[in-house]
């Protein structure tokens, strides 16, 4: 079974024609989706056909989940057909290409004495908020102490000689074939207890 999360964002779909002598409205959450999400629609009425112009639609009763897997950017329409009556109720929902992945990531404080911890931390910039994030931290100079899958992580500098290092972050998220990775580069200052300067 596949599972999509919804947005809260609410879409009003106009009905062709009246249902018992006056118009009514289906509601759909949310209106814009990025290719791959779904859109919940629930009408007034039990509906016999869905149909979409992309992607695909199925549906029990009044409610119906659509589902833009391949879906093109772009307007999308939706329709839906009110039992055996010709009643037709349209929409158009608008599929977004989901942006590259970008990240930003920082380094607190970035000059340090030997033997302190930095503070790394990453944020995405452009995602999907709907998406759980995969972080992977690396460096070849101290040793890194958390959970390597967290946005904030500490690096302990102890036995690190004064000098400039680095360390680096790639975030993936999982549900992207395309655009999905990103890295970010991170570096600091370790210096001798005694010389260490102020930020």
């Amino acid at each position: 079974m596949k599972l999509f999360a919804l947005g809260l964002s609410s879409l009003v779909l106009t009905v062709t024609g009246s249902l018992s002598g006056q118009d009514r409205q289906c509601q759909a959450s949310p209106q814009d989706v990025y290719a791959g999400s779904a859109s919940r629609i629930i009408c007034p009425c039990s509906v016999s056909n869905w149909k979409a112009e992309r992607g695909s639609i199925s549906g029990s009763g009044s409610t119906g989940i659509l589902d833009t897997t391949g879906a093109a950017s772009g307007p999308l329409v939706v329709s839906a057909t009110c039992g055996s009556s010709s009643h037709i109720l349209t929409t158009v929902i608008v599929v977004k290409s989901e942006p590259p992945l970008t990240i930003s990531c920082v380094a607190n404080p970035s000059n340090v004495a030997a033997g302190e911890l930095i503070h790394l931390s990453v944020a995405g910039v452009d995602f999907n908020p709907q998406h759980k994030l995969v972080y992977q931290w690396m460096t070849e100079h101290g040793k890194l102490v958390g959970d390597l899958n967290q946005s904030t992580i500490a690096l302990d500098t102890s036995g690190l000689g004064s000098g400039n290092y680095s360390a680096s972050v790639t975030v993936t998220d999982p549900e992207r074939a395309i655009g999905g990775t990103a890295y970010c580069g991170i570096s600091f200052q370790v210096h001798a207890s005694e010389m260490r300067p102020r930020d």
